[in-house]
Formats: structure tokens, sequence, C-alpha cells
């Protein structure tokens, strides 16, 4: 499971160094005691990099989403507006 869970993080370092979200969420079909495992490991690997880095507070946190059934509905039905909010210019 720490294992996964840093790799997990490098992903949210990467995607925050690119979005800056506010926090990241993830959902899905495991165990509740799985997730809560993870977020918990996530949780320690974002404060020892806050700790480590002069940087690093800009770290989102991660949680557990609402509807983590849901995900794949949500982020489709959002499609639309990123289209209109960050249309893509290139040719």
């Amino acid at each position: 499971m720490a294992i996964a869970a840093r790799h997990l993080h490098e992903a949210v370092l990467a995607i925050s160094g690119f979005i800056a979200p506010g926090a990241i969420l993830i959902g899905g079909a495991l165990p509740d005691d799985v997730f809560e495992a993870i977020i918990a490991r996530l949780s320690r690997e974002r404060d020892d990099k806050i700790r480590d880095l002069v940087i690093a507070p800009w770290i989102p946190s991660v949680r557990r989403a609402s509807f983590p059934w849901a995900g794949v509905a949500v982020g489709a039905a959002l499609r639309p507006f990123s289209e209109t909010l960050l249309p893509d210019d290139r040719p």
C-alpha cells in the first residue's frame, strides 16, 4: 500500500504543477478501508514533502470523492464546459 500511495502522490505532484487544484478527489470501487488507508498514507507523503521542501505548501490534499462510483460520468458531463472555457487553439 505504501508503494502505491507513493506512486499516486507523484502523480498528484505532477498534476498539481500544471493545474494547481485546491484538492485531488479520488474514487472507485475499492473497499472503504482501502480508500481510507491510501488517503492517510497520501496525507503523510504530503506532510513529509511540505516539511522537506520550502516550495511544497501548494501541494493539494487528497480526499475521497463524494460520488466515487460516478467519477467518469461526472467528468464526461463536464467535458462541454472544458471545451468552452479552455478551447484548444492548436491548428
